[in-house]
């Protein structure tokens, strides 16, 4: 059911019959709801799953655009007893040079013990290359903290012309306008 203002709203029922092993039936209602003249969304979904045990997950997310570049995402899941949380901030990558990044956090909870998990990355795209790193920093006594750096080129052949720049995964094109240098060539329009 989708109505303006409203949002939309949906329910599920599925049951499976196992050759062997345990029949399954499970029922969910989902939600979700633009918010923030369009900014914004919100989203939950409940599942009760019916099998051996009985047991009820829960899914919850937002997602907030400051603008075109910008935006703050966060979820919250409850999945067989075990949850977790996450939020992360991020900087969109842009198609051509410039910085980009994620700054995240998540939580995740089971058996009454919790750990948390700081996993900040970036990536810069320069006109010879790339440059990305990234961190997964844990709170637990004896976690292992993990870091990492790589930088990435690439060289491309055509028309009897070398030319160093960022790696080429597709295609690439060589733009000559008679003998103008600097002339702007810009990518998807």
């Amino acid at each position: 059911y989708t109505a303006p203002g409203f949002g939309a709203l949906s329910a599920g029922f599925a049951t499976f019959k196992a050759y062997q092993g345990q029949d399954r039936k499970s029922a969910s209602l989902s939600y979700s709801r633009t918010v923030f003249e369009g900014r914004g969304s919100v989203f939950v979904t409940v599942v009760n799953e019916r099998a051996q045990d009985r047991q009820t997950n829960v899914f919850l997310g937002f997602s907030y655009n400051f603008d075109t570049d910008h935006s703050l995402i966060g979820n919250y899941q409850r999945l067989r007893g075990e949850s977790s949380e996450s939020i992360q901030f991020q900087k969109a990558q842009p198609v051509g040079e410039g910085l980009g990044y994620v700054i995240g956090v998540s939580r995740m909870s089971s058996s009454g013990e919790s750990s948390t998990q700081f996993t900040p990355s970036f990536q810069y795209n320069g006109r010879l290359g790339i440059v990305r790193g990234f961190v997964q920093q844990g709170d637990n006594t004896g976690s292992t903290s993990v870091y990492g750096l790589s930088l990435a080129g690439g060289i491309a052949w055509a028309g009897g012309m070398v030319a160093a720049g960022r790696p080429v995964t597709d295609s690439f094109g060589v733009v000559k306008v008679d003998d103008l240098e600097g002339v702007r060539v810009l990518v998807n329009n």
